[in-house]
C-alpha cells in the first residue's frame, strides 16, 4: 500500500440514555480519532456538546440531525461534506437516514448514514433489511468509492447483509460490539463499516468505551 492515503472511518451508537459525552469528546480530540465519525442515537445534548471549539476545529464538517428518540444521527468529518440529504422517515416505521459526499484524497466518496428499527417483529426485520438494500443499492450506483456505516440492528449472518454482499463488503471484523460489557467484552456484531469494492482494508478495531452499551467501530482504508 506504500504511500496510499489511509481514511480512518469510525461509528458508534452513543446510547440515547447518555448524558455525560466526556469520554465521546476525548476519543474525539485525541489522536486516535476517525477522520469521519458515524454516530448513532444522537440527541441534542449530544450535539450541543459537540460544539465546543476543539472539536469545530477538529471536525469542521458536519452532518447533524439530533432526534427526541433513540433515531437520531450525525456524521462528522475533517473533510469536506457536500451533497447533503437527510431522508426524513417515511412513516412510524421508518427511520432518518443521512446521506452525502466527502471529498477526501481528490476524489468524492458516497456515505451513507443509517440505524433501521430493532427486528423487534417481522414487519420490523422487513423493513431494516428492505433500508439496507436500498442504501446499498444506491451508493453501488455511484460508480466511486462509497461508504455506509451505523447500528444496523442486525448481525453479518443474517439475510440483510447476505443480500447486499455483492454490493458492500464489511470493513469491520467479527468481533461483537453488543452489548458492552466492561468496556472489553461483547457478544453480537451489530456496528458495522461496509465499504465498496474500490476500498482495501488496512485495520480494524474497536474504538473506546464510551459509557454506551455499544463499543465503537473503526477501520482503516486505502483506494485500491
Amino acid at each position: 500500500m506504500g504511500s496510499k492515503p489511509v481514511l480512518q472511518v469510525g461509528t458508534a451508537n452513543l446510547n440515547f440514555d447518555t448524558t455525560d459525552f466526556s469520554a465521546l469528546v476525548g476519543w474525539l480530540v485525541s489522536g486516535e480519532a476517525p477522520d469521519v465519525v458515524f454516530l448513532q442515537e444522537f440527541t441534542g445534548q449530544a450535539q450541543q456538546t459537540l460544539q465546543s471549539p476543539e472539536l469545530a476545529q477538529r471536525y469542521p464538517h458536519r452532518v447533524e440531525a439530533p432526534q427526541p428518540d433513540q433515531f437520531g444521527l450525525a456524521i462528522l468529518s475533517r473533510y469536506p461534506l457536500s451533497e447533503v440529504q437527510k431522508v426524513e422517515p417515511a412513516d412510524m416505521q421508518a427511520t432518518l437516514r443521512l446521506r452525502a459526499t466527502v471529498i477526501w484524497a481528490g476524489g468524492p466518496v458516497s456515505l451513507s448514514a443509517i440505524h433501521p428499527m430493532p427486528p423487534l417483529n417481522a414487519v420490523y426485520a422487513q423493513l431494516r433489511d428492505q433500508a439496507l438494500v436500498e442504501e446499498a443499492h444506491r451508493l453501488s450506483q455511484s460508480g466511486g468509492l462509497a461508504l455506509m456505516a451505523g447500528d444496523f440492528n442486525t448481525t453479518p449472518w443474517a439475510k440483510g447483509l447476505f443480500a447486499i454482499d455483492s454490493q458492500l463488503k464489511r470493513a469491520n471484523a467479527l468481533a461483537g460490539s453488543w452489548p458492552n460489557a466492561f468496556g472489553w467484552l461483547s457478544v453480537l456484531p451489530l456496528d458495522h463499516v461496509l465499504a465498496s469494492s474500490g476500498w482495501q482494508l488496512v485495520d480494524s478495531g474497536h474504538g473506546p468505551d464510551l459509557g454506551s452499551d455499544h463499543r465503537p467501530v473503526v477501520v482503516q482504508l486505502v483506494a485500491r
